[in-house]
């Protein structure tokens, strides 16, 4: 891979065991969870033993729902609607999951509370409605002209999805709609389809949570994964859940450290998120799935909007990249917000104000880590990452102003 890490894991090993630090002692034991084969990748994907009856039930009975369709299509019965309908009335039911949202206090590493949501064993946001939507969410179908941008929170999945709706538009031109409108943990079907294609979803979900028509490959969506490294992306999420009014955090970034260390934030460890997405990529080459680094786009925007385009399979001019390298400046997307999106009610801070968009750099994160909190951190991502073939940087050297892509000789791009 080209992406080199700031460590070498076998010398950051060495050295955590010189120092006598426990790497196992940081890490808490998994929670309830199992091995189980998914019928998308089947390769083993962790998740709760509940949740996978639902996810397996869904699986089955929408594609007896597709077969009972093709059935009457074939035969021209009106029989065999009845009995798709009966099909999809059950698969309604299957999905009406029985476990309910536990709110919690969860102390920090210093004792500071948070609030949180517990749910088949992951710790969420503190909302009642999550079960609902992902029973909803997983009858989702889409178009295949559309896009699914995924990620763990804080990776920058505001920016991208901002440049990704601009690329498929060809206008550098803000997207009036806010992003959590499409996010599929918040909205339903019948909104989705009043928007026009190509339309750009995205989600914070692991592989096993997207909706069946996409896990069985019935929509042919592109999908664009981001990943940025955990330092930057523990402070901005440190940030995020200290401004949002509904977890109630007041606590010191040491304090969430321990939290985000143990998976005890919305969504769950970010180390056990990026490792089953590794493990997806691995075993479904066949999806259309494209992996962007945050740092990447930082360093060189030009370079990853060409390669996005490629990707998307669509032809843009310089001219469009300079212009939406000028539009998702973080002062811009700051400025367009407030002015132009509605203030979709899970970003309203305990100010009133919108606290998506913070700095935006890649190295913020020198800012808020000790010396010994950042020792103790890269071990702990020594270990956890092992065995993967993840790497992250944590700085680095230039942050253009501009986009201008290469050129070759006739002046087109390379």
């Amino acid at each position: 891979m080209t992406h080199i890490d700031q460590f070498h894991i076998e010398d950051m090993m060495a050295r955590c065991s010189v120092r006598g630090t426990s790497l196992h002692s940081e890490i808490p034991p998994p929670h309830n969870v199992i091995k189980i084969v998914s019928s998308c990748t089947s390769k083993p994907v962790t998740l709760d033993q509940r949740a996978l009856k639902a996810d397996k039930i869904s699986d089955k009975q929408a594609t007896n729902s597709n077969n009972n369709n093709n059935t009457s299509n074939n035969s021209g019965n009106n029989d065999n609607d009845s009995n798709s309908s009966s099909k999809s009335d059950e698969c309604d039911q299957a999905l009406d999951l029985t476990e309910t949202v536990t709110i919690q206090q969860v102390p920090d590493g210093d004792g500071a509370p948070i609030t949180l949501g517990r749910l088949y064993g992951v710790w969420t946001a503190p909302w009642t409605s999550l079960p609902e939507q992902i029973s909803r969410a997983q009858r989702f179908t889409f178009d295949d002209r559309d896009v699914i941008l995924v990620g763990y929170a804080k990776s920058g999945t505001h920016w991208l999805w901002e440049i990704l709706h601009m690329l498929l538009r060809n206008k550098a031109e803000h997207c009036q709609t806010p992003k959590e409108r499409l996010m599929l943990s918040f909205s339903t079907q019948e909104y989705f389809d009043m928007m026009a294609t190509p339309r750009v979803f995205n989600t914070h979900a692991p592989f096993i949570a997207l909706p069946i028509a996409i896990k069985s490959g019935r929509n042919k969506c592109k999908m664009v994964y981001i990943l940025r490294n955990p330092k930057d992306l523990a402070v901005s999420y440190y940030h995020h859940l200290k401004a949002a009014k509904e977890f109630e955090y007041d606590g010191s970034f040491r304090g969430f450290l321990q939290l985000f260390i143990e998976g005890k934030v919305p969504g769950g460890s970010w180390f056990d998120f990026v490792l089953e997405w590794e493990q997806t990529l691995r075993n479904n080459p066949h999806l259309p799935i494209l992996t962007v680094h945050y740092e990447d786009l930082k360093e060189d925007l030009g370079r990853e909007l060409r390669k996005i385009s490629s990707f998307l399979e669509i032809e843009r001019s310089v001219q469009l990249y300079e212009a939406i390298a000028r539009e998702c400046s973080i002062n811009r997307m700051r400025e367009v917000d407030a002015a132009l999106k509605d203030q979709f009610p899970v970003n309203i801070s305990k100010t009133g104000k919108n606290f998506i968009y913070r700095k935006g750099v890649v190295g913020d994160w020198k800012n808020w880590f000790s010396v010994a909190d950042n020792e103790r951190f890269d071990c702990i991502i020594a270990e956890k990452l092992k065995n993967s073939q993840l790497r992250f940087r944590y700085e680095i050297k230039t942050h253009p102003e501009c986009v201008h892509p290469p050129t070759g000789p006739e002046g087109e791009l390379e």
